[in-house]
C-alpha cells in the first residue's frame, strides 16, 4: 500500500488505481478474518493501511467496525490512536485540507500525538 501511494502518479493519490485495488484486497482478507481470532492484535497496521486509503463510505465503514471490535477485544492503547489517526485522516479529506499535494502517513501521524505502534 504504502509503495504504490509512493510511485502513484501523482505520488499519494489515494484514487490511483493500484492503490484502489490494494485497498480491496487488504478489505478482503480482513473480511475472511472473523472478529475476535487469536490474530486480531496482529491487524492495527493492516486495518491502519486500509482506513488510510479508504474513500468510499463502506470501506470506511469496514474499517470503522473493525477498530470498533480491536478496540473492545484488544483494548490496547494502540490500536485507539491508529483508529483517531484515521478518523482525523478522513475529516481533513473530507475538508478539503489535502487537495491538491501528497497526503503521507507521517503527516496525520504527527497530526494526533507523533508516533503510533502498529504492532
Amino acid at each position: 500500500m504504502r509503495l504504490h501511494l509512493v510511485v502513484a502518479e501523482p505520488p499519494g493519490d489515494l484514487a490511483h488505481p493500484k492503490v484502489r485495488v490494494a485497498v480491496a484486497h487488504i478489505l478482503a482478507a480482513l473480511a475472511a478474518i472473523p472478529h475476535g481470532d487469536l490474530v486480531e492484535s496482529m491487524l492495527v497496521f493492516p486495518v491502519f493501511a486500509a482506513g488510510f486509503g479508504a474513500l468510499l463510505p463502506e470501506e470506511r465503514e469496514q474499517v470503522d467496525v473493525r477498530f470498533a471490535v480491536m478496540e473492545r477485544s484488544i483494548g490496547f492503547g494502540n490500536v485507539f490512536d491508529a483508529h483517531e489517526a484515521v478518523r482525523a485522516h478522513w475529516a481533513r479529506m473530507d475538508a478539503g485540507v489535502y487537495d491538491g499535494r501528497d497526503v503521507s502517513w507521517e503527516e496525520v501521524v504527527g497530526g494526533v500525538g507523533g508516533t503510533l505502534i502498529m504492532s
